[in-house]
């Protein structure tokens, strides 16, 4: 399906307005409607598999029939039908997205869908953090509302799977909300060890496709406000740098490998502590519950109701102001090295200044003698030439210096008369 603002929606009464972003599958746009004069709001996640024919061709290719590909599809939609169904049980709390429709169109050809999802319209939290500066109110208060969420899921036996910023929402109202259950699923005790999810977020047993439960998930939100912390830096990452891939691949394995994580940058030492426990390596240190971790949290006593988590701009500023200050400092040090270097010159010079005068006049002395000798009177006339040439180059010098005094005093007489 092309991404465009002329899909075709099972909904007549909608209409796209824009995109607001898109991943591997599909799009979410913002899309309204108007009843009765007033106008409505709505986020749509579209979704279409296959996505092209060249991924029917590849399924082909590996041994797959028509009858098998409509099969392997029909797996897929009951994926996203489970999604909504989730989200559908859900529906009507404060910190999980709202689900308010569902609709599939079948392909022409009989091979995949295009599914519709209609959701309540809300603000992503990364786009958030680039509008304003968060304080550790804020982390608190997202932590807290997340926490929610996953006391929601764990009373409904869900597991998240892929919490990451990308998936925190917020409303109008400043509720933070969790959302996109495409991966999520019910759990029984623990989960198969499958790795799924956005392995920058994910647990360490669950990269290790080890089996893992709703630890794995406090696991993420820890990280999660760690990352919010750390200046949008992973665990290894220095706060104040940006990170080249291979550094973030190796922070990614100290992390995996159970490396202890050194404390974020910013907050309190309370709050850090909170979000370290959350992060340990094995499930068993971490808060046995959302709830659990939902107390740790409002125990935390705010000192700093300004905050200390700089925003992208301010961020942007003190590098640039620490920059313009080196370069500045660097070239202040390199004229006050100049300047000592001119001196030292100087200075030499005039201690050379004598000694040569005195050497000069005692070559003269030799070179007059020695010339005497043999032509008395040229000497006398070369002493008169020289004597000559001095007067000449003190008069011009002199006649200089006057019209200089006289273009200085002309020049504020002038600026006088303006």
């Amino acid at each position: 399906m092309e991404r465009d603002q002329n899909i075709q929606l099972p909904w007549p009464d909608w209409e796209i307005i824009k995109e607001l972003g898109h991943g591997g599958y599909g799009a979410v746009y913002q899309a309204q409607r108007s009843v009765a004069g007033i106008t409505e709001q709505a986020a749509i996640k579209v979704i279409s598999f296959p996505k092209s024919q060249d991924e029917i061709e590849a399924d082909l290719t590996d041994g797959y029939d028509l009858d098998s590909l409509k099969a392997k599809y029909a797996d897929v939609l009951q994926g996203y039908l489970n999604e909504y169904n989730l989200m559908r049980e859900l529906n009507g709390q404060t910190n999980i997205v709202d689900c308010a429709d569902f609709a599939t169109v079948p392909h022409e050809d009989g091979i995949g869908w295009d599914v519709y999802i209609r959701m309540e319209l809300l603000t992503p939290l990364t786009t958030v953090m680039r509008q304003k500066k968060l304080t550790e109110e804020d982390v608190l208060k997202i932590g807290k509302d997340i926490c929610r969420a996953l006391m929601l899921c764990e009373s409904n036996n869900i597991i998240h799977r892929d919490i990451k910023p990308e998936n925190i929402m917020v409303s109008k109202f400043g509720d933070y909300k969790l959302g996109d259950f495409g991966i999520a699923r019910t759990m029984d005790h623990t989960t198969n060890a499958t790795m799924v999810g956005t392995e920058r977020y994910m647990a360490p047993e669950v990269i290790r496709r080890e089996k893992y439960g709703k630890e794995a998930d406090i696991y993420s939100l820890g990280l999660v406000l760690y990352w919010m912390l750390n200046n949008r830096k992973i665990p290894f990452i220095d706060a104040d740098s940006l990170p080249y891939a291979d550094e973030l691949s190796r922070a990614q394995s100290r992390r995996v490998n159970g490396e202890p994580l050194p404390p974020p940058k910013y907050g309190s030492d309370e709050l850090r502590k909170v979000v370290l426990k959350a992060c340990e390596y094995r499930p068993a240190d971490r808060y046995s519950s959302a709830e659990e971790m939902y107390r740790a949290l409002d125990a935390v006593k705010i000192e700093n109701t300004e905050g200390v988590l700089p925003s992208q701009e301010t961020r942007q500023d003190a590098q640039i102001d620490e920059a313009m200050s080196a370069v500045t400092l660097g070239k202040d040090e390199h004229l006050k090295k100049d300047g000592d270097k001119n001196q030292g010159k100087l200075q030499n010079q005039e201690k050379l200044k004598k000694p040569l005068m005195v050497a000069a006049v005692i070559v003269l002395i030799i070179v007059a003698k020695s010339i005497w000798s043999i032509s008395p009177s040229f000497v006398l006339i070369a002493a008169m030439a020289a004597v000559l040439i001095i007067a000449v180059r003190k008069i011009k010098k002199r006649s200089g210096s006057d019209s200089s005094i006289s273009n200085t005093s002309g020049s504020k007489k002038s600026s006088g008369k303006d």
